[in-house]
């Protein structure tokens, strides 16, 4: 009578251990997979940020070269930049 209730109390055991890392395994894949959707999230919207800062820092400077060449030639076309 007795050795049938310890077999079934450790198969009922391994059953709930098994179980257990069942229920584990999901959480654990759906918190790595989470954590790497952030992080490309993360990096996505990095990226415009960075590359606007680029374009702006690319356009202001081509429009100060733009400007220097133009005063630069205006001011020899006046006549102030020739000896």
């Amino acid at each position: 009578m007795g050795k049938p209730l310890a077999s079934r109390g450790k198969a009922l055991r391994k059953l709930w251990a098994s179980y257990g890392q069942a229920m584990d395994q999901p959480w654990e894949s759906l918190k790595q997979a989470m954590g790497k959707l952030w992080t490309s999230y993360g990096q996505a919207i990095d990226n415009p940020w960075a590359s606007y800062g680029q374009a702006v820092g690319k356009l202001w400077t081509s429009y100060m070269q733009a400007m220097g060449k133009e005063r630069t030639s205006y001011s020899y076309d006046k006549g102030m930049g020739k000896p």
